[in-house]
């Protein structure tokens, strides 16, 4: 499978508009979707989840469901 990292950044990069990093690597058929939170106020797990819902709408819309496999680690700045 051709390594997708660079197109799902920016799908999510215009999909998503909270206040994040990503960075996404490919690691033996599966996408690693790294988010750095940059904001206190997202410190929770309902954000967490809220992160990994929208994720999952967003890639939806380009991918038939299924068809990538995909983890997202929610990180925090606590700079």
């Amino acid at each position: 499978m051709k390594d997708l990292s660079k197109y799902i950044e920016s799908i999510l990069s215009d999909g998503i508009t909270l206040n994040v990093d990503y960075k996404v690597q490919y690691n033996r058929g599966v996408y690693v979707i790294k988010m750095r939170v940059k904001d206190y106020s997202y410190i929770n797990d309902l954000v967490r989840k809220h992160i990994n819902m929208s994720v999952d709408e967003v890639l939806d819309t380009y991918f038939p469901k299924g068809s990538i496999q995909y983890v997202v680690n929610v990180l925090y700045y606590l700079a």
